[in-house]
């Protein structure tokens, strides 16, 4: 029923020896030990419900409200978030792909070094090259 009686061990304690209330609950332990051995102000018969110790209070149905703890370690999510993070994830490794991309990549500064790859075809300007100096020789 919901109301007997219940009984809880002290939450977590142990004696002075390192004994918890699983060790006291064999057979004569709380006679023979049960008044030695305290351990933050409790010793195994103020601690332990089978020495007589313990708190009692009434069994209840579980409380709808949420502990006042949070819990201490992150869940992981079955599901990636939909939401994008508000702060930009870096990746050590390279993306790799096998398609050239659709545009070509612009830079701002020209290549140092001449290309390994001579070009196949002669580029073709649109706009006149214009030279301050002179030709030395006539075009022909």
């Amino acid at each position: 029923g919901l109301c007997e009686e219940e009984c809880m061990d002290v939450l977590e304690w142990y004696d002075s020896v390192g004994d918890d209330c699983a060790w006291y609950s064999r057979i004569d332990k709380c006679e023979d030990y049960g008044s030695c051995c305290e351990n933050e102000g409790h010793t195994a018969n103020t601690a332990c419900c089978l020495c007589g110790g313990g708190t009692r209070g009434f069994k209840s149905l579980p409380s709808s409200a949420p502990t006042s703890i949070p819990t201490q370690s992150p869940s992981r999510s079955q599901q990636p978030s939909t939401t994008p993070s508000q702060h930009a994830t870096v990746s050590m490794q390279p993306t790799l792909s096998d398609l050239p991309s659709q545009q070509p990549s612009v830079s701002m500064q020209p290549t140092l070094s001449p290309s390994v790859f001579p070009s196949q075809q002669p580029s073709i300007s649109i706009q006149p090259t214009l030279s301050l100096l002179p030709s030395q020789q006539p075009s022909i």
